[in-house]
């Protein structure tokens, strides 16, 4: 969905000289691809291969959304730099279908600055890509004008946000070295951490770090969502700017009373997320004869009427969730697949490492 002023938030956050010092002196050990002071940065998990400006130094990589976050030195105000960023989303049918949802969302005042173009081009002879360009302008009370220009480009099931934020006389000089690295950047598949099981009668994938297998609906298919908490994301065709997902999530082993959560989970969800509505939360048997607790709760997101379907169970070696979101209006036609997945699911031999922090949460 469109984005806040996140970079803003950035640009203050690291524009400060410790702060600054502090992002360079976290920043992953000095090689030759991924050190601030080289011309070319790679990440093979965010998929991609990236000639940064040398003067432009890394704060922030592969965090979050973040695949980087660059410092861009600016004469006039020697203590507030310029971002450049790079940030990887989840793709939309079309970039047109997110060019559509940003208008729609300035139009109703969703976000303070000025919407000064929103436009999808095409590929050009200079190497730019077909792309989206997003231009935001902001004027501050001491008549300082900063301009945000978002570059969004499809690549397989991601959406590569390319942004630089810049005072007004810095803009020129920014935008044609901007505009250099966006066309000379190199992509890869990001890695999902899923292989697909060829010659398999079904849709199935395997988890390769957690050694769990899963038959996913037809056409799905997992992906990096470096926003998610969880082992396994997956999702299917998009459709406007939304596409219905499955995730997998993991808790550490430890004994679950499903009758006492079946009663006092559908109080806690709507407390959490008031409007929404529990359709059903029970035990039931999974195909070994197991316990689990199944949840279908209907929610609004935006201007999209949801519904989540949901498993928890136990494992051999963690608690897990599997859990659907799709829009309401497919969910009737994909409860078969949803729960083909879930009865489909399968430890495998093999040494797991423990949770981290975000994979538990």
């Amino acid at each position: 969905m469109p984005r806040s002023t996140c970079l803003i938030a950035l640009i203050f956050t690291f524009c400060t000289p410790m702060a600054i010092r502090s992002a360079l002196s976290q920043a992953n050990p000095t090689d030759t691809s991924k050190s601030a002071s080289s011309e070319v940065f790679q990440s093979p998990r965010y998929g991609v291969t990236s000639p940064l400006p040398k003067a432009w130094p890394i704060l922030q990589q592969e965090k979050n959304e973040y695949v980087f976050v660059c410092q861009i030195p600016q004469p006039k105000f020697p203590d507030r730099p310029g971002i450049m960023a790079l940030e990887l989303a989840i793709a939309p049918e079309s970039l047109d279908e997110y060019r559509t949802r940003i208008d729609t969302n300035s139009k109703r005042g969703n976000r303070k600055g000025n919407l000064v173009r929103n436009e999808v081009m095409p590929k050009s002879a200079l190497g730019m890509p077909e792309r989206l360009e997003t231009v935001w302008e902001f004027r501050l009370p001491d008549g300082e004008i900063w301009h945000e220009i978002t570059v969004r480009i499809i690549r397989g099931k991601h959406l590569y946000g390319y942004v630089l934020n810049v005072e007004d006389e810095t803009l020129a000089q920014a935008r044609k070295k901007f505009e250099q690295v966006i066309a000379s950047t190199e992509y890869s598949t990001p890695d999902s951490g899923a292989a697909k099981v060829n010659g398999a009668p079904t849709n199935r994938w395997i988890q390769t770090e957690f050694h769990f297998a899963v038959d996913l609906p037809e056409k799905w298919a997992p992906l990096l969502a470096p926003n998610e908490a969880a082992l396994l994301y997956a999702n299917a065709v998009p459709k406007g700017i939304w596409a219905d997902n499955m995730l997998v999530v993991a808790t550490k082993m430890g004994k679950l009373d499903y009758a006492k959560l079946a009663e006092t989970l559908p109080e806690d969800l709507e407390a959490a997320e008031p409007g929404c509505v529990v359709k059903s939360c029970k035990v039931m048997k999974t195909a070994s004869g197991a316990e689990a607790l199944e949840t279908v709760v209907e929610v609004k997101r935006g201007p999209f009427a949801m519904t989540i379907h949901e498993w928890r169970f136990a494992g051999k070696r963690f608690n897990y969730e599997l859990k659907f979101t799709v829009e309401s209006a497919r969910y009737e036609g994909l409860k078969a697949a949803m729960q083909k997945c879930f009865d489909s699911f399968q430890e495998l031999p093999g040494e797991v490492p423990e949770l981290g922090k975000a994979q538990s949460e």
